[in-house]
């Protein structure tokens, strides 16, 4: 929905127009209440607003967001040639915000050719124009059975000024019913389900909120709540803990005690290992003898170092053996407890981290995935959009590096298969531009289009995937966690991949990050909103929502899923079974280094007793010490050399 210039029309050419049009129009015109200024959005329409428009704007007074007054016109008088008669004096009643206006099914009811329709609606632009309120012109709706509504549309469109901004009325209910089995036809060659639309054309109670939220959403991009007078400063969020202390935090924990943990459990188990083989070599468990066949003793062989040849000569084996099997131990120990470490510490394993998903959802059709931001306008949405879509939060992870698309794409699956979703409405970005919050992410793009596509298995031929760009980032927040050109660049990544223009143009685009620039824009307090002020009525928390911008976003999105829902899921795609992989890919890298850590250890330490032994040998003391070599006795073996 694209705004344009307003181009601001002469009174004087406003009042020719309406005189010339008056005469063609009988209707007698129903007078503005004497409470308009009460009030700051104008409904006006034919027969189809007046069944929609009291839903409208309960819809548009919750949470404060606007005052809607709807133009109330007796029996037959809704054609665009009576709004052309009538609206002046509702016009003139107040300083109307947004004034919402739309003719066409009494015009097509009537027989009007479609020249005249739009020069009626020429005139009645003319009438709109002289307005200082933003002016949004809805699409006429279809009635069943019906190709001409189209074509009206198409006439309206080409005599309107460029100031008015269009909501596509039409579009969504024609989607609608096309997301509905079996209505792809609607209007030309077949009707709207009729939960939608009746065969008399009628609206049911859920076709009128299906257009109740489409055209909410249409006038809250232009007014939605109060301006405070002067803005909010804006504090760091609280739930974002400083950048620097998370690091020193999560690194700290992750590597230098584990380190210290390490170097404690090799010491141990080679101190273990080697306490056990003395402790058996001592205790003559297998009756070794002296040469002079007399028990051996430790005072014959005070070292036990080397047992008697004869005796005991596979003492060095079982030394060795035991000093091996204690360093596997510690390793496989190790192995063991890294699993704690790795679920506590590790950002790279998301799958442990991942919420749990309920077990029984198969009463909702929508998906919505996201981060915390979804998760402020979530309830809204789904309280909007429950008569045409039953809609879900999926919980996500949200810290460190499974906080980022890597944990999304680890994580989702589970939410995918867990029931047929008509609709999956996603976003992930904020996260993913605060690498000092969370991560840095290497390729935001790639890791959307892996999302995509398994959401794209996910949904059945008529399911609808729906991308909702990232909201900004205003411009007093940390500049070093975040900034809105990373917003920016991630929403342009997202742009090459989604939407009309995109590698996947089946991707329905949700602009959440126009619909807030432009709702502050349209206000001259927060006109320079996102680039350089803030606009606190609608985000008030760093980048997250105020109550105001959450109920408003609830509108936007319960909008475009009640649109799209109702195409049913086809279950998760089944896939091949993927090859197993080699056991080493499973052998983190500080495993091996960890490994590497033992071998060595055991070595150095093999090498050391043996340079010790060496030592003892050789080195000179008493003559007492070398007396069993002159006499060729070995002191270790007891035997002679000679």
């Amino acid at each position: 929905m694209m705004r344009g210039l307003r181009r601001p029309r002469p009174l004087v050419a406003a009042v020719a127009a309406l005189a010339v049009r008056s005469a063609s129009s009988s209707c007698a015109c129903v007078a503005p209440p004497a409470d308009a200024a009460a009030y700051d959005v104008l409904l006006a329409g034919d027969a189809t607003t007046a069944t929609y428009a009291n839903l409208t704007a309960a819809v548009l007074g919750g949470g404060g967001l606007a005052r809607a007054a709807n133009y109330t016109f007796a029996a037959g008088c809704g054609t665009a040639a009576d709004l052309a008669a009538c609206l002046p004096a509702w016009l003139d009643a107040t300083n109307w915000t947004v004034v919402h206006a739309g003719a066409g099914a009494d015009d097509v009811a009537a027989g009007a050719s479609t020249d005249t329709y739009a020069a009626d609606v020429a005139a009645l632009g003319d009438v709109l124009a002289a307005t200082n309120a933003t002016v949004i012109w809805g699409t006429a709706t279809p009635t069943a059975l019906d190709g001409d509504t189209a074509n009206y549309n198409a006439a309206a469109l080409a005599a309107l000024p460029d100031s008015v901004v269009v909501d596509d009325v039409y579009g969504a209910v024609a989607d609608k019913c096309a997301a509905l089995g079996g209505s792809a036809c609607y209007p030309a060659a077949c009707a709207c389900d009729a939960s939608i639309q009746g065969a008399d054309g009628a609206w049911t109670a859920r076709g009128d909120g299906l257009l109740a939220v489409t055209v909410a959403a249409a006038v809250l991009d232009y007014r939605a709540g109060d301006v405070p007078e002067a803005q909010q400063s804006i504090e760091e969020v609280g739930d974002e803990e400083n950048a620097f202390l998370k690091f020193l935090r999560v690194s700290f924990v992750r590597y230098y005690l584990w380190l210290l943990f390490d170097a404690v459990l090799v010491a141990g188990g080679l101190a273990a290992a080697d306490a056990a083989a003395r402790r058996l070599l001592r205790a003559d468990l297998f009756g070794a003898r002296d040469d002079d066949g007399g028990a051996a003793t430790k005072k014959d062989d005070p070292e036990d170092e080397r047992p008697a040849a004869n005796g005991r000569p596979w003492a060095p084996a079982l030394r060795f053996a035991l000093a091996f099997a204690g360093l596997l131990l510690v390793f496989y120990a190790a192995l063991e407890v890294s699993y704690y470490f790795e679920a506590a510490y590790d950002d790279t394993d998301c799958v442990p981290k991942c919420p749990a998903v309920p077990g029984d959802l198969d009463a909702y059709d929508t998906l919505l995935v996201g981060d915390s931001v979804s998760g402020q306008y979530a309830a809204a949405a789904a309280a909007l959009a429950a008569p045409n879509a039953k809609l879900y939060k999926a919980d996500a992870y949200a810290d460190g590096y499974c906080g980022t698309s890597y944990g999304l794409l680890a994580c989702v699956d589970g939410w995918l298969a867990a029931t047929n979703w008509s609709v999956v409405h996603f976003n992930w970005g904020l996260h993913d531009v605060a690498p000092r919050l969370y991560a840095e992410v290497a390729d935001y793009g790639a890791n959307l289009e892996a999302l995509y596509g398994k959401i794209r298995s996910a949904l059945g031929p008529n399911g609808t995937a729906i991308w909702a760009t990232t909201t900004p980032v205003p411009p007093s927040y940390d500049p070093d966690l975040r900034t809105n050109a990373d917003v920016i660049s991630a929403n342009a990544a997202a742009a090459d991949l989604f939407g009309p223009t995109g590698k996947y143009p089946e991707v329905v685009v949700n602009d959440l990050y126009g619909h807030l620039v432009t709702n502050c824009e349209a206000y001259a307090a927060t006109a320079c909103y996102p680039d350089a002020c803030d606009c606190a009525r609608v985000q008030d928390d760093g980048v997250h929502l105020s109550s105001i911008g959450a109920r408003f976003l609830g509108v936007a999105v319960a909008a475009a899923a009640s649109r799209a829902a109702g195409g049913g899921g086809g279950g998760a795609a089944e896939t091949a079974a993927a090859p197993d992989d080699p056991w080493w890919d499973a052998v983190a890298p500080w495993q091996y280094a960890f490994l590497a850590q033992l071998v060595a250890a055991g070595a150095a330490g093999f090498a050391a007793r043996g340079a010790r032994r060496r030592g003892k040998r050789l080195a000179p003391g008493d003559a007492d010490d070398y007396t069993p070599l002159k006499q060729g006795v070995d002191p270790y073996y007891g035997s002679s050399r000679a």
